[in-house]
């Protein structure tokens, strides 16, 4: 009997664009989840930073990545990925990590976006919004954008 394949899908996308979704959607029909960012998480909870802030995620998330290399998220979720098994590692924000999923497990990327509008919603019943005016928000994404373009090119994704 032949030995099934591994199978690791990631997911990217904007902010509040309905990556969990998508997840959920995923682990209903059997992969197991990989919370890419847990490793930042355990890191905050250590040094006992407030992670309900998203500048805490961020400055630990840059701080890893200069110790450790770019892709340094990916490399700590492919610790968890069994071979013959289904995985989904989700949100992948920097393109090393997509770079490295796709090299060691050929892994299938999924973009996901949805409108201005409803992203800047869900912003707020998320209570990721903090406070933030839609011009800033639309600022903040289009940094983000600005950003994802950049890295693309140079990673030619």
């Amino acid at each position: 009997m032949a030995r099934a394949k591994t199978l690791v899908i990631g997911i990217t996308g904007t902010m509040t664009s309905g990556k969990g979704a998508i997840r959920y959607f995923l682990i209903d029909k059997g992969f197991k989840s990989i919370r890419h960012t847990r490793p930042v998480l355990q890191e905050g909870l250590k040094r006992k930073s407030d992670m309900s802030d998203r500048a805490n995620w961020l400055k630990l998330t840059v701080e890893l990545r200069k110790k450790k290399g770019f892709d340094v998220l990916a490399r700590l979720a492919s610790d968890k990925i069994k071979e013959g098994e289904r995985f989904l590692v989700c949100p992948i924000r920097h393109p090393s990590d997509i770079k490295y999923l796709k090299e060691k497990y050929n892994a299938l990327i999924i973009f996901v976006d949805s409108p201005f509008k409803s992203r800047y919603t869900r912003t707020f019943m998320k209570e990721l919004g903090g406070g933030l005016t839609e011009e800033e928000f639309k600022k903040k994404d289009e940094f983000n954008t600005i950003q994802r373009v950049k890295t693309r090119n140079i990673f030619q994704i």
